[in-house]
């Protein structure tokens, strides 16, 4: 059974990427850059992990979005991706409600993929070649 992951980035080209190199590695996965639609789309079911943006648009931070799940009851797991270095305020309060891991952009895609796995308990394999025609 296939594992969603719902990744939630304003930056189009970054969540187009991480979504191509995820969707490849056989994970289903969700583009959202709302906060509100993250909310719609979390409360609806069938998301197993949440990959977020520290920094969204409209104000809210994905750290205030974290807060947000968390007080609707949600207990997805978190991971967050950012532009600020892993000891800025904004992740460790990431990491002090919770989130299952912090990462700096740019990310190393093998490593962020590695955490993921770990986090849904599934096997990290390599993504699979394609076939010469």
């Amino acid at each position: 059974m296939a594992k969603n992951l719902l990744i939630i980035e304003d930056q189009d080209v970054l969540s187009e990427s991480l979504s191509r190199r995820f969707t490849r590695r056989g994970f289903g996965v969700t583009i959202a850059a709302e906060p509100s639609e993250v909310l719609r789309l979390l409360g609806q079911g069938g998301i197993d992990l949440c990959i977020s943006d520290i920094d969204l648009t409209d104000g809210v931070s994905g750290v205030d979005l974290f807060g947000q799940v968390r007080a609707a009851g949600i207990g997805i797991p978190f991971l967050f991706l950012s532009g600020h270095d892993e000891s800025s305020a904004a992740m460790q309060a990431a990491l002090g409600l919770g989130a299952s891991g912090v990462f700096t952009k740019p990310t190393d895609f093998a490593v962020l993929l590695e955490r993921v796995c770990d986090v849904l308990g599934v096997p990290a394999e390599p993504a699979p070649l394609a076939t010469a025609k």
